[in-house]
């Protein structure tokens, strides 16, 4: 234990030291020659201001912020979106749409849409009913209609006027 503070004191001590030297002028204590110190020369004028043309055309445009609804708000649809009431009919349709095969995706829009799945209008006015974040998912019910649909988030929401 002597030993692990005998090592603490001369850390101590050598910190300090050093602390002092960078702190303290220096001091010409041999009376030899004396050292000349370093300094760079400081500017005591004021600085000039800078004129900035056309500030304002300078800055970059403003992204529209994204509307993001919580549930039970309303928004408006920004493009005409088709969707399902049940989540493993949209996920199909999703999967289907993704693939790229148009005969597949007419096969479904005539088999399933008219039962199941439906379409709502760029404009009309939902209500939020649930998110599936993960699966860039909103569940959404048209003003006034009581079935509820998921369509993709990328139709976008915007807010109510």
């Amino acid at each position: 234990m002597f030993k692990y503070l005998f090592i603490s004191v001369w850390a101590l001590i050598a910190v300090a030291v050093i602390l002092a030297g960078l702190s303290a002028p220096s001091q010409n204590h041999g009376g030899g020659e004396k050292k000349a110190a370093i300094t760079a020369p400081v500017d005591t004028k004021p600085a000039k201001p800078v004129k900035v043309a056309a500030a304002e055309t300078l800055k970059a445009p403003e992204k529209p912020k994204e509307y993001y609804p919580g549930v039970g708000d309303r928004a408006i649809l920004k493009q005409t979106a088709f969707g399902c009431a049940d989540w493993e009919d949209y996920k199909e349709l999703e999967d289907i749409a993704l693939s790229g095969d148009g005969d597949a995706f007419k096969k479904f829009i005539v088999l399933r849409l008219p039962f199941r799945c439906n379409a709502i209008s760029d404009g009309d006015s939902v209500i939020l009913i649930d998110t599936a974040p993960l699966h860039q998912a909103v569940k959404v019910r048209k003003v006034g209609e009581l079935q509820t649909l998921w369509i993709p988030r990328k139709y976008g929401l915007l807010p109510p006027k």
